[in-house]
């Protein structure tokens, strides 16, 4: 009886080791299915941006032709600018970044716009050195003027939360 049992240990032990090399091997080769497919994922989702943002970077002429006609209308600003133009996953849009500022009045208006270019909208926007506000760029000493310069950081996090 003893040597019946003696006999059975080595084929169970040689089953037993395949079977845990085939489940070692199994996970292992789930794991790299997995890891593979998310690259796949991810490069889909790179290209599938990129392209969006080629899309985007086609309606250039109609922003700057918006451009061109608000500075024509404006009164308060000499100069706009746009600053950035990208498609933004989060609301599924073309979005642009103006600047309106100008150059001959070292202190004053400074306003920023995230605006949706395909719905024609305004988003968000921010601004200092407005007559009567206590943001300006510098203070009465000529320092620049730190809160001021904060706002338009933050106004550009913001912006990136749209990327």
């Amino acid at each position: 009886m003893c040597m019946n049992k003696n006999k059975l240990i080595l084929p169970v032990g040689i089953l037993l080791g395949f079977f845990i090399l085939g489940g070692v091997y199994y996970v292992a080769q789930s794991k790299r299915q997995a890891a593979i497919d998310k690259q796949e994922a991810d490069l889909r989702m790179q290209t599938e941006i990129f392209n969006k943002n080629m899309e985007c970077a086609k309606l250039i002429n109609d922003i700057n032709a918006r451009i061109k006609k608000i500075k024509e209308s404006a009164f308060l600003v000499r100069e706009i600018e746009l600053k950035d133009l990208f498609y933004s996953k989060k609301i599924n849009s073309c979005l642009y970044v103006t600047e309106y500022y100008d150059s001959e009045i070292a202190n004053g208006p400074y306003y920023i716009v995230l605006n949706d270019a395909l719905a024609n909208t305004r988003i968000n926007s921010a601004a200092i050195g407005f007559p009567n506000s206590n943001e300006e760029y510098f203070n009465k000493d000529g320092s620049e003027n730190p809160s001021g310069w904060k706002k338009v950081e933050e106004f550009y996090k913001l912006v990136n939360t749209y990327k």
